[in-house]
């Protein structure tokens, strides 16, 4: 899963996202569960903003593309104007949801997915370096982090 930041505007302290979920299976759809979508900011990860998006199905190498607006708490949302004001903001986005595989008309038990990611946010309030997405992985006890690996 990719995430990217359209856009963060503190005059109304929202957060514009684009959220890209693949299902790379050739032989398998995937069944989601309502996905929650966390922006986390500083060294406590105050929760700036959260939103929640419906379950769906996705059938067999298809991509969804999610765009929405995050209405931002005004207390954490502070702290990160200023940061991002001096170029130094970092954004955790965490995402959390529940997903079953059906292959050849069978689906499996509900799997528990948590995602995270860091997104460096440049002085305009956008994504910074070249990169415009941002994956989202599973925390590796071993190797820090990995990529998404759908079954």
């Amino acid at each position: 899963m990719l995430v990217s930041i359209d856009r963060l505007s503190d005059q109304n302290d929202t957060i514009s996202y684009t959220l890209e979920i693949e299902n790379p299976n050739k032989d398998s759809s995937i069944y989601y569960d309502d996905i929650i979508l966390n922006f986390l900011f500083g060294q406590q990860e105050d929760k700036v903003g959260e939103t929640t998006i419906g379950s769906f199905h996705q059938g067999t190498s298809k991509n969804r593309i999610v765009t929405g607006i995050v209405t931002g708490k005004p207390g954490p949302f502070k702290p990160l104007f200023k940061a991002i004001a001096n170029a130094t903001a970092e954004l955790k986005a965490s995402l959390t949801t529940r997903y079953q595989c059906k292959t050849w008309g069978i689906k499996s038990k509900f799997h528990k997915l948590l995602l995270n990611g860091i997104l460096p946010i440049d002085s305009d309030g956008k994504l910074s370096h070249k990169k415009k997405k941002y994956p989202l992985t599973r925390n590796s006890k071993k190797l820090g982090r990995s990529k998404v690996k759908k079954h």
